[in-house]
């Protein structure tokens, strides 16, 4: 541009020396191709590039627990909308949860390996592409009259529904405490998390399954934990990405940016520590400091790194599903989940950028 601009004084010095009429004035239409620093007409601005719409999603979530907790924080941090998702996170019963994913009312549902399992083994068309929590942070809450598990016998313990993670912990730790389900202790399905805690509060209930930030609400009003899933030495799909079979043929780029963003979401959880904080706040309700801080405390150590599933962890839902359904036992973990879009993802090299 320099140059042109030079080429265009020398012509003009030269034409005023030699005063001679037989130059044109710069910029004059000679009809000749322009010379030196003619520039023609101002050439049209440059087309802005229009970004391109955010891809507009929904994904339900069965529980308000902080185990969907990566999922709150891709959202509300932009990870999700930095690969091109405009994310829709919508709080439904598990039941409800899978039939909207089923008709497709929602895009993708996160669910317990449970509900996967009961799933296929009715026929539905739909994988585990992520699993983000492989374990179980529930516990056992009772009233403070209940000093050990034979305390329960006869009484009334709550769980949101059948078949979900929670109605599992209940049936788990009874078992391991002698106790039978449905034969000694008496199970309510209560729907959600609040409405169980609302049971404990109105001595309707004498125990129910909660996880936190609503198991530590409990334990400030006077209820105590009567046994956990915490240290159990198993993995066990507590959280897990579910898709249709059609997005699966039909959307796996947008798969793919789905796990990356959950898994992005897991080192934000984990070391930003305010922003996990303001996420579950938001998605949870739970305004008590010390409460959002003894839950974060508990999650963020436990999310996947890598959210691969495991053979191992869907197996054991798969056997327990089995023990009283027989569709269950044709099911093979392969037959449960496609890994590919996570092995995409650590093909990637995202985790040696996310952990150097």
């Amino acid at each position: 541009m320099a140059r042109q601009r030079f080429g265009g004084l020398l012509v003009v010095l030269l034409c005023g020396l030699a005063l001679a009429g037989g130059c044109a004035p710069t910029g004059a239409s000679t009809g000749a191709p322009a010379t030196g620093g003619e520039r023609g007409p101002a050439p049209a601005a440059a087309a802005v590039a229009t970004p391109r719409p955010l891809e507009r999603l929904r994904i339900s979530y069965p529980a308000l627990t902080a185990t969907y907790t990566t999922a709150f924080v891709a959202r509300e941090t932009g990870i999700f909308a930095a690969q091109g998702l405009d994310v829709e996170l919508l709080h439904l019963p598990s039941r409800q949860a899978s039939q909207a994913l089923v008709a497709g009312d929602v895009d993708y549902g996160l669910f317990s390996g449970r509900t996967v399992v009961e799933l296929l083994a009715t026929g539905a068309d739909i994988t585990v592409v992520a699993a983000p929590m492989l374990k179980i942070l529930q516990s056992m809450i009772v009233t403070a009259d209940v000093r050990g598990p034979s305390d329960l016998r006869g009484k009334r313990v709550g769980v949101t529904q059948f078949g979900s993670s929670n109605d599992y912990t209940a049936r788990y730790l009874l078992d391991k405490a002698g106790l039978r389900p449905e034969a000694d202790v008496t199970l309510v399905q209560l729907q959600t998390l609040p409405n169980i805690l609302a049971g404990l509060a109105g001595r309707a209930l004498e125990g129910g399954i909660l996880s936190p930030p609503i198991s530590l609400q409990a334990q400030t009003m006077g209820f105590r934990e009567l046994a956990s899933m915490r240290d159990e030495p198993f993995q066990y799909p507590a959280a897990v990405l579910v898709a249709r079979g059609g997005s699966v043929r039909e959307q796996p780029d947008q798969i793919v940016r789905l796990v990356r963003a959950l898994t992005e979401a897991v080192k934000r959880t984990q070391q930003d520590r305010e922003a996990a904080k303001a996420a579950m706040l938001l998605h949870l309700g739970v305004d008590d400091a010390a409460i959002l801080d003894l839950t974060y405390d508990e999650y963020a150590p436990a999310f996947e790194r890598l959210p691969l599933l495991s053979d191992a962890a869907i197996q054991v839902a798969i056997d327990e599903v089995a023990t009283d359904n027989a569709a269950a036992r044709q099911i093979t973990p392969a037959s449960t989940m496609d890994m590919r879009f996570v092995r995409e993802v650590e093909a990637s090299g995202l985790l040696r950028e996310l952990y150097p």
